[in-house]
Protein backbone atom coordinates (compact mmCIF):
# COMPACT_ATOMS: atom_id res chain seq x y z
CA UNK A 1 0.00 0.00 0.00
CA UNK A 2 1.10 3.59 -0.81
CA UNK A 3 0.12 6.59 1.16
CA UNK A 4 0.30 10.49 0.03
CA UNK A 5 -0.03 12.59 2.84
CA UNK A 6 -0.96 16.36 1.71
CA UNK A 7 -1.48 17.23 4.92
CA UNK A 8 1.22 18.15 7.62
CA UNK A 9 4.98 19.85 7.62
CA UNK A 10 4.57 23.29 5.63
CA UNK A 11 1.46 22.47 3.59
CA UNK A 12 -1.19 24.65 4.20
CA UNK A 13 -4.88 24.40 4.06
CA UNK A 14 -7.23 27.18 3.70
CA UNK A 15 -10.96 27.52 4.55
CA UNK A 16 -13.50 29.30 2.33
CA UNK A 17 -17.07 30.84 3.36
CA UNK A 18 -19.34 30.59 0.10
CA UNK A 19 -16.79 32.14 -2.75
CA UNK A 20 -16.10 35.41 -1.07
CA UNK A 21 -13.50 35.18 1.35
CA UNK A 22 -9.98 32.96 1.74
CA UNK A 23 -8.25 32.79 5.17
CA UNK A 24 -5.28 30.86 6.29
CA UNK A 25 -5.70 28.53 8.84
CA UNK A 26 -3.02 27.31 11.43
CA UNK A 27 -2.19 24.09 12.77
CA UNK A 28 -3.40 23.37 16.31
CA UNK A 29 -1.76 20.96 18.67
CA UNK A 30 -3.75 17.66 19.35
CA UNK A 31 -2.54 16.71 22.98
CA UNK A 32 -2.68 12.76 22.33
CA UNK A 33 0.15 13.74 19.56
CA UNK A 34 2.99 15.21 20.53
CA UNK A 35 4.55 15.60 16.98
CA UNK A 36 1.37 16.69 15.04
CA UNK A 37 -1.08 19.21 14.15
CA UNK A 38 -4.72 19.50 13.30
CA UNK A 39 -7.05 22.38 11.97
CA UNK A 40 -9.16 23.75 13.48
CA UNK A 41 -12.46 26.35 12.38
CA UNK A 42 -14.99 27.83 14.58
CA UNK A 43 -18.00 30.11 13.06
CA UNK A 44 -20.21 32.06 15.27
CA UNK A 45 -21.80 34.28 12.61
CA UNK A 46 -24.78 31.99 11.93
CA UNK A 47 -25.25 33.00 8.42
CA UNK A 48 -26.48 29.79 7.05
CA UNK A 49 -23.17 29.65 4.50
CA UNK A 50 -21.42 26.75 4.72
CA UNK A 51 -17.14 26.55 5.34
CA UNK A 52 -14.81 24.13 3.61
CA UNK A 53 -11.64 23.24 3.97
CA UNK A 54 -9.47 23.41 1.09
CA UNK A 55 -6.28 21.22 -0.15
CA UNK A 56 -2.98 22.92 -0.61
CA UNK A 57 -2.04 22.02 -4.40
CA UNK A 58 -0.90 18.53 -4.27
CA UNK A 59 -4.03 17.18 -3.75
CA UNK A 60 -4.69 18.64 -7.59
CA UNK A 61 -4.10 16.87 -10.77
CA UNK A 62 -4.78 13.55 -12.04
CA UNK A 63 -5.59 11.15 -8.49
CA UNK A 64 -7.02 8.05 -10.68
CA UNK A 65 -4.13 6.14 -9.30
CA UNK A 66 -5.66 6.63 -5.61
CA UNK A 67 -8.37 4.10 -4.12
CA UNK A 68 -9.31 6.03 -0.96
CA UNK A 69 -9.18 9.16 0.96
CA UNK A 70 -8.55 9.12 5.20
CA UNK A 71 -9.29 11.45 6.79
CA UNK A 72 -10.09 12.51 10.66
CA UNK A 73 -12.70 14.48 11.83
CA UNK A 74 -14.38 16.03 14.93
CA UNK A 75 -17.30 18.24 15.39
CA UNK A 76 -19.20 20.19 18.22
CA UNK A 77 -21.57 23.40 18.61
CA UNK A 78 -24.28 24.63 16.79
CA UNK A 79 -27.61 22.30 15.47
CA UNK A 80 -26.62 20.26 12.82
CA UNK A 81 -28.14 20.35 9.46
CA UNK A 82 -27.26 18.04 6.73
CA UNK A 83 -27.79 19.86 3.35
CA UNK A 84 -24.68 20.03 2.17
CA UNK A 85 -22.24 17.51 1.35
CA UNK A 86 -19.11 16.64 3.08
CA UNK A 87 -16.24 15.89 0.11
CA UNK A 88 -16.26 17.72 -3.17
CA UNK A 89 -13.96 17.23 -6.07
CA UNK A 90 -14.03 19.34 -9.06
CA UNK A 91 -12.88 19.80 -12.38
CA UNK A 92 -13.31 22.35 -14.71
CA UNK A 93 -16.49 21.39 -15.82
CA UNK A 94 -18.01 18.72 -12.94
CA UNK A 95 -17.65 17.95 -9.70
CA UNK A 96 -18.32 14.70 -7.77
CA UNK A 97 -19.78 15.16 -3.70
CA UNK A 98 -19.48 12.80 -1.13
CA UNK A 99 -21.83 12.70 1.89
CA UNK A 100 -21.50 10.94 5.24
CA UNK A 101 -24.59 9.33 6.77
CA UNK A 102 -24.58 11.69 9.71
CA UNK A 103 -22.60 14.05 11.34
CA UNK A 104 -18.89 13.82 12.59
CA UNK A 105 -18.55 12.85 16.39
CA UNK A 106 -17.19 15.58 19.11
CA UNK A 107 -14.08 13.09 18.98
CA UNK A 108 -11.89 12.17 16.52
CA UNK A 109 -13.03 10.18 13.61
CA UNK A 110 -11.41 8.52 10.98
CA UNK A 111 -13.24 8.15 7.74
CA UNK A 112 -12.56 5.65 5.07
CA UNK A 113 -14.13 7.25 1.53
CA UNK A 114 -13.92 5.03 -1.74
CA UNK A 115 -12.41 6.48 -4.74
CA UNK A 116 -14.15 4.68 -7.60
CA UNK A 117 -17.82 5.09 -9.19
CA UNK A 118 -20.85 3.63 -7.61
CA UNK A 119 -19.29 4.13 -4.01
CA UNK A 120 -21.80 6.80 -2.61
CA UNK A 121 -20.88 9.82 -4.55
CA UNK A 122 -22.86 12.32 -6.59
CA UNK A 123 -22.00 13.72 -10.05
CA UNK A 124 -22.82 16.71 -11.22
CA UNK A 125 -22.22 17.84 -14.95
CA UNK A 126 -22.32 16.51 -18.28
CA UNK A 127 -24.34 13.49 -19.04
CA UNK A 128 -21.65 10.52 -18.71
CA UNK A 129 -18.87 12.32 -16.39
CA UNK A 130 -18.04 9.88 -14.17
CA UNK A 131 -15.62 9.80 -11.14
CA UNK A 132 -13.17 8.99 -13.11
CA UNK A 133 -13.36 11.77 -15.32
CA UNK A 134 -13.09 14.18 -12.36
CA UNK A 135 -10.07 12.89 -10.94
CA UNK A 136 -7.91 12.63 -14.27
CA UNK A 137 -7.90 16.41 -13.43
CA UNK A 138 -9.28 18.08 -9.89
CA UNK A 139 -9.01 21.30 -10.07
CA UNK A 140 -10.47 21.54 -6.72
CA UNK A 141 -10.34 19.47 -3.82
CA UNK A 142 -12.62 20.70 -0.37
CA UNK A 143 -13.68 18.45 2.78
CA UNK A 144 -16.92 20.11 4.82
CA UNK A 145 -15.76 22.52 8.08
CA UNK A 146 -18.91 23.68 9.35
CA UNK A 147 -21.78 21.33 10.53
CA UNK A 148 -23.74 23.60 12.51
CA UNK A 149 -26.03 26.96 12.55
CA UNK A 150 -27.22 28.80 14.91
CA UNK A 151 -26.48 31.62 17.81
CA UNK A 152 -24.31 28.97 19.89
CA UNK A 153 -20.53 28.79 17.64
CA UNK A 154 -19.54 25.27 15.84
CA UNK A 155 -16.22 24.14 15.55
CA UNK A 156 -14.76 21.48 13.07
CA UNK A 157 -11.44 19.62 13.21
CA UNK A 158 -9.43 17.91 10.50
CA UNK A 159 -6.11 16.02 10.75
CA UNK A 160 -4.49 13.31 9.16
CA UNK A 161 -6.13 13.63 5.13
CA UNK A 162 -4.37 10.97 3.24
CA UNK A 163 -5.08 9.86 -0.21
CA UNK A 164 -4.47 5.90 -0.67
CA UNK A 165 -3.14 3.68 -3.18
CA UNK A 166 -3.95 -0.52 -2.82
Amino acid sequence: MAVFSGFGGVTFWTFHVGNYRTFIITFQQRPEKSNDGYIKVCDDRGDGLTTYFLSPAQFNGDLNSFTHLKLSLKSEGGDYYWSKPDIRIKNKTASAEYSFSRRPKETWETFLVSLKNNQGWVIKGENGTTLKNILENATTFEIRAEYGKGPNPDCTGLDDVLLIKN
